[in-house]
């Protein structure tokens, strides 16, 4: 679906001038990034999982065995959600080229261009101290446009593996008449459970390889959450006049949890298998904008504004 582009402007200016006479006004030229063509759209998919929920109040209370299971309540935290770079994500034998850290590859009508992830909208995991492991949501790079022969191009990636760094899930609830509180975590880092974990992942047990420091090639075991990769696509006008295209990628998940529903009956344990049933909304914007020389008339006593965030807060 097709969204317009006021989700790329996160604040606007209330703006004052000092004065309405026109003798007071000068021109000021500036240089800035014009956005020229815009396309945005949503993606949204359901998945199942078995997960195990420790029970905190294990100890507070006395559960009988072969008790009826009721969740009541159920909230999800997690830190960060977005992707890896490509040199990570396959585990390349040029993982410590500096040169492709950072970036992953897309393709404007089949052509290959170089995005380059935003640092200072990244992330690396506060759980997962032996990998290192950096998440990215925004990336930008450049293409020539005199190259296409057409005003419009397609801007295609195949198969974005999200991942989701610091997720917990909480539950309260009932085993038979006594209160019960359980949490399923993420955030460990053992063998078998490492953050971040992949989203678009089926829910088994394999390898996952990367490279060490010394460019070793190591691997661990990990999971999903049985939701599918997403593509990255959309269609942009460019500009035939212009050399240098500087393209934009932002990328804005959101995970959720439509319910949890107990399997089976409290068996005396310290853990209760339920089924999770999870949304996963990928929200892409794509964009593209040049360099234009502006002029911008501002009064000579100089302008007042205070920041306005239209969204509310965050």
């Amino acid at each position: 679906m097709k969204k317009d582009n006021k989700s790329l402007l996160d604040f606007t200016y209330d703006v004052k001038s000092e004065s309405n006479d026109i003798s007071k006004v000068k021109c000021v030229g500036i240089l800035a990034d014009k956005i020229y063509d815009y396309t945005s759209f949503e993606i949204l998919q359901f998945g199942v999982k078995n997960e195990d929920f420790f029970i905190r109040t294990i100890n507070e209370e006395k559960y009988k065995v072969g008790s009826e299971v009721c969740i009541d309540e159920v909230s999800l935290c997690y830190d960060y959600i977005g992707i890896k770079d490509d040199e990570t994500i396959n585990a390349l034998a040029s993982y410590n080229n500096k040169n492709r850290k950072g970036e992953i590859l897309v393709e404007a009508n089949g052509r290959k261009v170089y995005l380059k992830g935003k640092n200072t909208s990244a992330n690396v995991s506060k759980y997962n101290e032996s990998n290192y492991l950096m998440l990215y949501k925004e990336f930008e790079g450049y293409f020539n446009s005199i190259i296409y022969s057409s005003d419009r191009v397609s801007v295609f990636k195949h198969g974005l593996r999200y991942f989701v760094d610091g997720l917990e899930i909480n539950i309260k609830g009932k085993i038979g008449d006594k209160p019960f509180e359980g949490v399923k975590s993420y955030k460990k880092n053992n063998s078998n459970e490492i953050t971040p974990i992949e989203i678009t992942k089926l829910d088994v047990l394999g390898d996952y390889r990367y490279r060490d420091d010394k460019n070793q090639l190591c691997s661990y075991s990990e999971s999903g959450l049985n939701l599918s990769t997403v593509n990255l696509y959309g269609d942009l006008l460019i500009p035939k006049d212009k050399k240098r295209i500087k393209l934009t990628v932002k990328l804005e998940p959101c995970l959720s949890i439509e319910d949890v529903e107990p399997i089976l009956k409290y068996d005396g344990g310290s853990t209760i298998s339920a089924v999770v049933k999870y949304s996963f909304l990928t929200t892409h914007n794509i964009y593209h904008s040049t360099k234009e020389s502006l002029g911008v008339f501002i009064d000579s006593n100089g302008i007042k504004y205070r920041k306005v965030n239209i969204y509310g807060d965050k």
